[in-house]
């Protein structure tokens, strides 16, 4: 089970949007009809797959591997 740490951005700030590849990221199940938009009005699938709750993260993090 995830932490709110490890779910939101910043729950202390009051900021309960997806941590940008937390444990609610792409984790929903993509809407067949209705919403199309979250809560502020952002697409409600960004990335291929809906997040888990009432908004839906617009960032894509970058991996980056180092190799040495």
């Amino acid at each position: 089970i995830a932490t709110p740490a490890e779910m939101f951005k910043s729950v202390a700030a009051k900021n309960y949007k997806p941590k940008t590849l937390g444990a609610l990221c792409n984790k929903g199940t993509n809407p067949t009809s209705g919403e199309t938009t979250d809560l502020l009005g952002f697409p409600r699938v960004a990335f291929g797959v809906v997040d888990l709750g009432c908004y839906e993260s617009q960032s894509k993090a970058e991996m980056v591997i180092v190799v040495r």
